[in-house]
């Protein structure tokens, strides 16, 4: 599930990376006789069927060792609560500089500079919607909050968590339209199950 998360995010995001077939003991292929180190990817260069004839395969094919070394940088984040009546925010609403001066520099650089920067929405964006009966903590902001995420160089954000209808779904369909307008993707929640 988190796979396909990040791979939505990416695709959301536009970003791209190479695809890799990994080859492992149970696909029974063969180098000279010897199976391929399950530390080593196999990329197939061409479209092939290498069940056929593995060897012939692999010299169609590259062996590439992973160096560590990758095209893009995902960085994820968990909660972020900007409810208007939080304490937290409260002190944000305070500062000369807002958000700037509650998250340290480099945190904040770190998120800026990823390619693809993902945290968890842990609130509505919602000016809508009564609290949930019964729910002892209830989290919305203003919807010109969005702007706070763009600050922290946010691409998109999860609202698949327990606060994302707190105000019931009014406050997360403006929740998913706030998003929407402001260019952040998000996954985990939407308007019907397509």
């Amino acid at each position: 599930m988190l796979l396909t998360s990040i791979y939505m995010m990416l695709a959301l995001c536009g970003c791209t990376a190479t695809e890799r077939t990994t080859a492992s003991t149970e696909s029974n292929i063969r180098d000279g006789g010897s199976e391929i180190p399950d530390h080593m990817d196999v990329v197939v260069t061409e479209s092939q069927d290498i069940s056929e004839n593995p060897t012939e395969s692999m010299e169609s094919s590259e062996i590439i060792t992973p160096s560590g070394e990758y095209d893009f940088t995902i960085c994820f984040a968990g909660d972020i609560n900007l409810d208007d009546d939080w304490s937290t925010v409260i002190h944000m609403n305070q500062q000369e500089n807002g958000i700037l001066d509650c998250i340290g520099p480099e945190l904040v650089q770190t998120m800026q500079e990823a390619d693809v920067m993902c945290l968890n929405n842990e609130f509505t964006f919602s000016t809508e919607g009564e609290p949930l009966a019964g729910k002892l903590y209830v989290f919305r902001a203003h919807p010109d909050r969005v702007d706070i995420l763009h600050t922290l160089g946010v691409d998109a954000v999860s609202l698949a968590n327990n606060h994302a209808c707190d105000f019931g779904s009014v406050s997360l369909l403006q929740t998913m339209e706030t998003l929407k307008e402001a260019g952040i993707a998000y996954v985990g929640a939407g308007a019907n199950l397509e």
